[in-house]
């Protein structure tokens, strides 16, 4: 289960994975724009950092950064293909997701969709919205895509898992878990 970071420090020890957003200035800063702190400040434990970059500034400094650092065990997300492929192209080591929440994800010709703009982003990951299909799940992970879905409730916690997601983006994963 991946929780989105809201205050440095204060993680449900049921996630396992922390949905970071980066500024240009490598700070974690929260879903308001709030800075956190420097990303390499951030306590996280054993969990693994997912690094979200939504502008250019940022993929191009976290991608320096990620090289700098020798940073090998982490994820950097984006709902911007581009620059997934611009962050992917220079730090190797880490893996990509691309944020889908905001796609269609309904039909065959969306999955499609979905699977070609993710190996364009040099993604091996998908978050979806909440509401996923098993039919859209079993087709991406067919493909080797881990599929992940936002869960914002006990509804579509069920959902997702029973079609199948590898795993959940939940605000609440202590809570998502006992579902």
């Amino acid at each position: 289960v991946m929780q989105e970071v809201a205050k440095n420090g204060e993680f449900d020890s049921a996630a396992t994975d922390l949905l970071i957003r980066v500024d240009s200035d490598l700070n974690a800063v929260g879903a308001d724009g709030s800075v956190i702190s420097h990303i390499g400040s951030l306590n996280m434990g054993e969990r693994t950092p997912v690094y979200y970059v939504s502008n250019a500034v940022a993929a191009t400094n976290l991608a320096q950064w990620l090289v700098s650092q020798s940073v090998t065990e982490a994820v950097v997300a984006s709902a911007k293909p581009e620059l997934l492929a611009k962050v992917r192209e220079k730090a190797v080591s880490v893996s990509g997701m691309l944020d889908c929440r905001s796609l269609p994800a309904e039909t065959q010709e969306d999955w499609d969709e979905i699977r070609r703009t993710a190996n364009a982003a040099w993604a091996r990951a998908v978050l979806l919205s909440g509401s996923v299909s098993a039919e859209g799940v079993r087709f991406l992970r067919r493909l080797s895509f881990a599929v992940w879905a936002a869960a914002s409730n006990a509804t579509e916690t069920a959902l997702a898992l029973g079609a199948g997601a590898n795993g959940l983006l939940s605000q609440n994963p202590a809570q998502t878990v006992a579902a």
